[in-house]
């Protein structure tokens, strides 16, 4: 399943624009020659992110390939000074020699990023072999690259920089049978008796532009697994760097380099003037992208993360279907790698579809720092829904995209049954923006909301920005209250205790949920459920038992009532709170209680993600 939504970018009253301190043109440079986005507002990282262009933020191959036409330059002009100097020293050798100097200066100054990394030994390895006049295949060169950072740091292979940037290597490499044929081919024939200049234009310019859209179409297809695991998205908008890459490496990147040469040894005038015409294209870009997203919405493609099998059985594919290009007869290693292929991707789909054939019910408390989202799974995991869904305060982590997308796209398509909101406050409704945006959801569930459901007082910024989002999506909110069941399915239900028909709760009021199989209690969520809530809802004489209690308010002293947890009975007690949290919540109240009714205290402050599995055939 593929989902895009609009991307919610901040406005300059959130996020002063990058024009405050620097022109945002002039702030792509050191973005791109040292890779320091700190002038770049976020919503120009988000738009390079969703248009495939934020690779050229990232120091890398092309920046190197600059330097080393930096170094041709420089030796071309000493040898027009002193005219002896390539019969001193071959230029062959003094190329290599001179980009190796300016590579490793370069390395230095960058802070030696992984793709950099990559880059200077791919070179360095190049050069050993011009000076010894051996021959080296790119692919190779690109092994040997990877098992010199692997033995630097084994841990660079989680690295998502090097990940990616191995991958589209990799996409080149791969696609060199199709480039070279496509340079072979000769256009336009008709054009060679009439004007011999613009025929040769005309044919280079055509092979040029389809070994760009080659090669970008092969390094997309190379990236895309690496992509979704890392960031759960790729994008639809990549045939941009067929209009960017040309500008930014036959213009912006060497006019940048110049001007730093200059800035260094403080040639002012001239530096400013180089930053100014290599700041110009970036302006144009910036421009392109905001009319882009105004008229036609760059959004992303988000996708689920597919299990190993089926990643390995796609590169496995990939690589035995470029095996075939100019082959007459299938070699019989391809025809392994097809056979492998397919058997991976059985495996992936049978490890997918075993969990169907369990008739359970999961409880999952996700770990989101200071709040609470509790993922119900049922149905041999084929139907979800979230209960909350936490929420930070930070304007570039969001629990929703970075934290729950992430947990629910593992294998399995981007779909919930439904989701409900016990309050409308930020640690609990904040995730769900991003969520309804991107995610196919059935319904949703609430109290009823402030402002929304009555006009009495103002809404909730975050309530309304969402109910906004479940309009605009065609997205159901049922409002429930004490008496009400929403039914999973005929054994399972999530019976609504609180609060009571026609009560509109304020502050940290709101929905209590008891999830019950076939009559037996299993959990109780009773949100940022207060003292006065708590005493209220033990006044109705509900059977309130259950095996697992999810604290209220995340443990805190407000919400402590031990005739609840008596009457709750739990086996353990569960406090979804943040790590070292500010609130020093569960509150040490609240443990010393459960201690005394010899109830068991989990958080997910000390164990992450907590869960709990019951099978349904044995509750009774």
């Amino acid at each position: 399943m593929i989902r895009s939504f609009t991307p919610l970018f901040y406005t300059p009253k959130e996020s002063p624009p990058p024009s405050t301190y620097i022109n945002e043109g002039k702030a792509f440079i050191p973005a791109l020659i040292f890779g320091d986005k700190f002038f770049l507002s976020n919503e120009i990282i988000l738009l390079s992110r969703y248009s495939g262009l934020a690779h050229s933020l990232a120091l890398s191959g092309q920046h190197l390939i600059v330097v080393s036409f930096i170094s041709c330059f420089i030796v071309l002009w000493a040898n027009r000074l002193y005219p002896l100097l390539f019969l001193q020293i071959p230029r062959y050798r003094l190329v290599p020699i001179l980009s190796s100097f300016f590579a490793f200066i370069y390395l230095w100054l960058g802070g030696a990023p992984p793709s950099l990394m990559r880059a200077s030994i791919m070179l360095f390895i190049w050069i050993i072999a011009v000076m010894r006049s051996m021959a080296i295949i790119f692919l190779d060169s690109l092994i040997y690259a990877l098992l010199c950072i692997i033995i630097l740091d084994p841990n660079y292979i989680y690295n998502v920089s090097v990940q990616l940037s191995f991958s589209a290597l990799l996409g080149i490499a791969l696609a060199q049978p199709i480039l070279s044929q496509t340079w072979s081919l000769n256009f336009f024939k008709s054009y060679k008796k009439t004007s011999s200049f613009f025929y040769v234009f005309l044919k280079k310019s055509t092979r040029i532009f389809l070994c760009s859209f080659i090669i970008t179409v092969a390094i997309q297809l190379t990236t895309l697994p690496a992509s979704i695991y890392a960031f759960g998205y790729t994008s639809s908008w990549f045939f941009l760097n067929l209009l960017w890459l040309p500008v930014l490496n036959f213009f912006v990147l060497p006019l940048s380099f110049l001007g730093f040469i200059f800035s260094s040894i403080s040639l002012y005038p001239i530096s400013h003037i180089l930053f100014l015409l290599a700041s110009a294209p970036c302006e144009c870009l910036i421009a392109l992208l905001r009319f882009l997203n105004t008229h036609f919405e760059i959004t992303p493609l988000w996708l689920p993360r597919f299990h190993w099998t089926i990643t390995l059985s796609y590169y496995l594919l990939i690589i035995a279907i470029s095996t075939l290009f100019r082959r007459k007869k299938t070699p019989t290693a391809t025809k392994r790698m097809f056979l492998a292929s397919a058997t991976l991707l059985i495996v992936g789909i049978i490890s997918y579809s075993k969990e169907e054939l369990k008739n359970t019910v999961k409880l999952r408390t996700l770990d989101v720092g200071q709040g609470q989202a509790i993922l119900i799974e049922w149905d041999g995991g084929k139907k979800r829904a979230l209960i909350d869904s936490g929420g930070f305060s930070s304007k570039y982590f969001d629990s929703g995209k970075d934290i729950i997308a992430p947990i629910l796209s593992n294998n399995k398509p981007l779909k919930l049954n439904f989701f409900a909101v016990s309050h409308p406050h930020a640690d609990h409704i904040k995730g769900f923006l991003f969520l309804a945006e991107v995610f196919s959801i059935e319904s949703s569930f609430s109290a009823h909301l402030h402002g929304i459901d009555s006009k009495k007082d103002p809404p909730h910024p975050l309530a309304q920005q969402l109910n906004t989002i479940l309009q605009r999506k065609d997205i159901t909110r049922h409002t429930v209250h004490q008496g009400d069941s929403i039914y999973l399915d005929k054994n399972l239900t999530l019976e609504v205790l609180y609060p009571k028909k026609n009560v509109i709760p304020k502050g940290n009021s709101g929905l209590i949920l008891r999830l019950v199989a076939k009559g037996k209690g299993l959990a109780i969520l009773p949100g940022d459920a207060e003292k006065k809530d708590l005493l209220s809802l033990l006044k109705t004489n509900q059977n309130i038992q259950a095996e697992v209690l999810i604290l209220p308010h995340h443990g805190s002293k407000g919400s402590l009532v031990p005739e609840f947890y008596k009457k709750v009975n739990p086996l353990v007690a569960v406090a979804s709170a943040g790590y070292l949290n500010k609130h020093n919540l569960p509150h040490s109240k609240v443990h010393a209680e459960l201690l005394k009714q010899s109830i068991p205290l989990r958080t997910t402050a000390q164990e992450g993600e907590i869960s709990f599995e019951w099978n349904i055939n044995d509750c009774y």
